[in-house]
């Protein structure tokens, strides 16, 4: 699963998800319970717990691939005019804005404090 992750570039979210997720059985106040999910013991299913950290971290290696940024807000239906002639300066911030309202039209947490 690494070579896969670390080829498709989704190692960093996956990584931090796993101290996301194990944060409901180490932190007794920590309650999470996400909806449509069984209400008997808390849990951050894994799909949130991935998404999650993705805008931040897609904010930071923006600059290092900025083209696979662009194409994948793109394919996420951003309009990517303004930073495919910035020299890809803004890549993550437009796939980590273009996630970060995906999230919240699907009502998902924005962060960790939510």
């Amino acid at each position: 699963a690494g070579i896969g992750f670390g080829n498709a570039g989704v190692h960093l979210p996956h990584g931090m998800s796993y101290a996301i997720s194990g944060m409901c059985k180490i932190l007794p106040h920590v309650q999470y319970r996400h909806p449509g999910y069984p209400a008997d013991h808390p849990l951050v299913p894994h799909g949130i717990s991935v998404a999650l950290p993705a805008p931040a971290v897609f904010r930071l290696t923006g600059p290092a691939a900025p083209q696979r940024h662009i194409a994948a807000a793109q394919a996420l239906g951003a309009d990517v005019s303004r930073v495919a002639s910035d020299d890809g300066e803004h890549a993550g911030a437009v796939l980590a804005d273009t996630v970060l309202g995906i999230m919240q039209r699907l009502d998902v947490p924005l962060g960790l404090s939510h």
